[in-house]
């Protein structure tokens, strides 16, 4: 909940108290996870074999750096990392990407989703980012859909 991004202000943000983090966590955050949590459960309980996946987007450009030549991201770290990086080779041989692995960033103690949903269980996963000017549009959107969906259902 920070108050600025990347030199940019976020008004919603400013001043918030320490009861106000915890309303948010409490509406918006655990009520997020919970149900991230109750659905990998109840597959796994039918036996269903799954692979996480978070979907995120990222600027072209951090202010005052330079173009980030990223189209799309492919971010491993703990756990089965074996998914993500088959899912990476796999993106990389499309000649049409620049794919970047653990970049634009890398996994850290900021992630969240992955290690908390996949690494307990081992389950495996994979935290895509694409660049935001890539996503502009319903056409540019379907286009990367179609791409993520051929990919994923490949490996």
């Amino acid at each position: 909940m920070a108050p600025t991004s990347d030199g940019t202000h976020v008004p919603g943000n400013v001043a918030l108290t320490p009861d106000d983090r915890a309303e948010r966590v409490a509406a918006i955050h655990e009520p997020y996870h919970r149900v991230i949590a109750d659905e990998l459960s109840r597959r796994d309980a039918e036996g269903r074999a799954m692979v996480l996946v978070s979907l995120h987007s990222f600027t072209p450009v951090m202010r005052g750096g330079t173009p980030r030549p990223w189209q799309i991201g492919v971010l491993y770290y703990g756990g089965d990392t074996s998914f993500a990086t088959v899912l990476l080779a796999a993106l990389k041989r499309d000649s049409d990407l620049t794919v970047g692995d653990n970049e634009p960033y890398q996994m850290d103690q900021i992630d969240y989703t992955v290690p908390r949903h996949a690494y307990p269980t081992r389950r495996p996963y994979a935290e895509l980012e694409i660049r935001q000017d890539l996503l502009g549009d319903q056409q540019a959107q379907r286009h990367w859909a179609s791409l993520l969906k051929r990919a994923l259902l490949t490996v």
